[in-house]
């Protein structure tokens, strides 16, 4: 029986790299839309499937036929998507789930940890063949400052001098692409994905100010004034809590952790910051 591999999220920075890697090695790949005619995502042979992971009817469909499933759940309520989705790879007896789940999963629910949990418990419960990743906070999320650094020459966040192990979501995708090609290996596993150096905001902006060639500062500001800023620029308040509880955690060290799966996976070293950032230097300019 020949794979068909489902994957959701496919527009996205980790999806859209992996169904490239999986079209370059040959496999068949389908991709879920919510607009039937988004050819945006695909490539090659890539078929696009109309489906709406904030409702259950629309993905029997999407599942018919699907051996493998990448499952990534953009939200906001990632919580019955996730449901939504697991629930139709169960009726279409899937033989593979890779889940994309986080790091603050695991650290108390940190973030928007909290959020990927139940489906987590969901998916062990579900008796699909699983594996599980969790990832840390992304290099791509850096660009949310790419404003303020541009108006003021700074980082506003109050993450003290907590560090980060940021990853590169491409490598995100290409473990995915791995684990998804080598299921036997990895059933029943989670898969702690960070970058290879625990960075304060102050190590950030300091690569920043070398690759931008002017000198860029992190102000560590109060919770307070941060939630405000938040609120302001329009963030919903439940996604401001989220924020406000992961930069409390970084303060207070609970998300310094490096693993070395990325590259025992790989078998390379994962992706530095300063190499992604210079590949990337002009989303900040």
């Amino acid at each position: 029986m020949t794979d068909l591999i489902l994957v959701t999220g496919a527009g996205g920075n980790i999806g859209g790299p992996l169904v490239s890697r999986l079209v370059a090695m040959g496999l068949e790949i389908r991709i879920l839309s919510r607009d039937p005619a988004d050819k945006s995502s695909a490539a090659g042979t890539v078929q696009v499937i109309q489906g709406d992971l904030d409702r259950r009817d629309t993905l029997d469909r999407a599942l018919d036929g699907v051996t493998r499933l990448f499952a990534l759940s953009p939200g906001p309520d990632v919580p019955l998507q996730d449901a939504n989705l697991l629930s139709a790879a169960e009726r279409a007896r899937v033989r593979q789930v890779v889940l994309l789940s986080s790091l603050g999963a695991e650290l108390g629910g940190i973030g928007g940890g909290s959020q990927h949990l139940p489906g987590e418990v969901l998916l062990r419960e579900s008796g699909l063949p699983w594996t599980i990743l969790h990832p840390s906070e992304f290099m791509t999320n850096t660009t949310w400052w790419a404003d303020s650094i541009a108006a003021a020459s700074a980082i506003f966040v109050p993450s003290g001098t907590g560090r980060v192990a940021l990853i590169d979501p491409t490598d995100i995708a290409e473990v995915a692409a791995h684990v998804l090609t080598t299921p036997q290996q990895d059933d029943g596993k989670i898969y702690r994905l960070t970058g290879p150096e625990p960075m304060t905001t102050a190590d950030i902006a300091a690569h920043l100010t070398d690759i931008l060639g002017r000198s860029i500062r992190h102000i560590d500001i109060p919770a307070a004034e941060f939630s405000a800023q938040l609120l302001k620029s329009g963030l919903p308040p439940p996604l401001v809590d989220l924020q406000l509880k992961y930069y409390a955690a970084v303060k207070a060290g609970t998300a310094d952790v490096v693993t070395s799966d990325v590259e025992q996976l790989l078998s390379r070293p994962a992706t530095g910051y300063r190499t992604w950032l210079e590949q990337h230097a002009a989303l900040f300019r």
